[in-house]
């Protein structure tokens, strides 16, 4: 591990420099930015370090929702959370943000490759999920984009909750996070405010989870289609009750995963 790394979106002339860091290799991409691991170049601990990409630097929107999530982030103290030790601009002008680097795998890779997760074993990760978004809640904040890419489960076992770009802070549940109008999730696992673009609560986190859950205990989520189909299914028809969809479940499972998923937020535990 040195600093001669090459940034993704630069040439070999042009490593990754962060001061205090021993840069390595890149271990993530995504829209906004890029995450590499890194070793403190004193203490040796390991991190990972995430970039925003070079595009987005001077952009005012970007570079503040790179920020608010940093600051998202270090209003919760809670192990299920990723935690963030660190921000600051390089050189070029990108900002960065130095976080814990977590050992394991995505919820997605491994609904990827298994299709679904037995209910015994899929109730300490959805419990740790969910103690994750409830330590959120209590600091003001919606994560607002809960799906199975933004949870990691870590290697000798619990669960880490990654990536509130999205996140919006709020001074109660009752006050809405984000402008009418505006439209920010992946539309599989949207509630059906975020789909009309109305004011977004914290229980639109409920609805997420609760979509979320059914496709770990299913093997698929409630919706599919193209993106203008799944709002209009996120908005107007109710789920198939997951008993239905796989013998295992029962009745005790459909009255939790529907009441998350109610249409109306109010209707929401």
């Amino acid at each position: 591990m040195g600093d001669g790394v090459t940034d993704g979106e630069g040439t070999a002339n042009e490593p990754l420099r962060v001061p205090g860091y021993l840069v390595g290799e890149r271990i993530g991409a995504g829209g906004f930015g890029e995450v590499y691991r890194a070793r403190h170049a004193v203490i040796e601990r390991d991190v990972a370090i995430k970039v925003l990409h070079r595009r987005y630097s001077h952009d005012p929107g970007a570079v503040a929702r790179f920020v608010a999530e940093a600051r998202a982030v270090n209003r919760i103290s809670h192990p299920n959370i990723v935690e963030i030790s660190d921000f600051g601009t390089l050189a070029d002008g990108r900002q960065y943000c130095v976080m814990e680097l977590i050992r394991g795998t995505t919820l997605r890779d491994v609904l990827r490759d298994r299709g679904r997760i037995p209910l015994a074993e899929a109730l300490p990760i959805l419990r740790g999920i969910a103690e994750a978004v409830d330590a959120a809640h209590a600091a003001g904040i919606a994560h607002r984009d809960l799906k199975p890419d933004n949870v990691f489960l870590v290697d000798g076992g619990g669960v880490k909750l990654i990536d509130f770009g999205l996140a919006k802070l709020t001074h109660d549940d009752a006050a809405p996070v984000t402008q009418t109008g505006s439209v920010f999730g992946t539309p599989l696992y949207m509630s059906p405010e975020q789909c009309r673009g109305n004011a977004v609560t914290l229980a639109t986190d409920a609805y997420s989870l609760g979509v979320l859950a059914y496709h770990v205990l299913v093997g698929g989520p409630p919706f599919t289609g193209d993106p203008i189909e799944l709002a209009l299914h996120h908005v107007n028809d109710p789920p198939e009750p997951p008993s239905r969809r796989w013998d295992e479940l029962d009745d005790r499972v459909d009255r939790v995963l529907l009441a998350l998923l109610a249409k109306d937020p109010r209707d929401r535990p």
